[in-house]
């Protein structure tokens, strides 16, 4: 009986993370196929002891979108949606306004439990990433604001 059920829990445990290994492969395979055609954002917000948002969400160049939602916000799990290529036009507006290009890399302190936020754009052979713990410029605190206002707006549709 003990064979039994270690052999039920480890069968149970595979298949658990072949299930995952496949969705991460799919995900992998849709930002691959992104960064090939041209333009591609993410946006990325990680946990706290409290309750921050955490999710991840990637926005390509022909209007797709791919979000997950992991805690503390109004769509957990994986969602998509598409926008127009003016909606997407005015993301990159946004960027060019506040010079993300040229924002340091990183803005950070001794300071503990905070939330960190990364913002990536691939764009022309260039990629930009900035990692935001603590001391950003309002600009970019800005972006942050914009971008999240953006995802609540958005008709997002279950995919799992």
């Amino acid at each position: 009986m003990k064979y039994f059920i270690l052999l039920f829990v480890s069968l149970a445990f595979v298949s658990c993370c072949h299930n995952s290994e496949k969705k991460e492969n799919v995900a992998k395979k849709e930002i691959v196929k992104a960064e090939n055609n041209g333009i591609l954002i993410k946006y990325k917000k990680t946990g706290c002891f409290g309750a921050c948002a955490t999710f991840n969400l990637i926005i390509t160049n022909d209007g797709k979108m791919l979000y997950n939602g992991l805690a503390n916000v109004k769509n957990i799990g994986s969602f998509e949606a598409s926008i127009s290529g003016r909606e997407f036009n005015d993301i990159l507006y946004y960027f060019e306004k506040i010079d993300f290009w040229s924002l340091e890399d990183k803005y950070t302190d001794t300071i503990t439990d905070l939330p960190t936020t990364f913002i990536t754009i691939s764009k022309d052979g260039r990629i930009k990433e900035v990692e935001d713990y603590y001391g950003a410029p309002k600009k970019l605190k800005d972006l942050e604001n914009y971008l999240d206002k953006f995802i609540e707006s958005q008709n997002w549709t279950k995919t799992n």
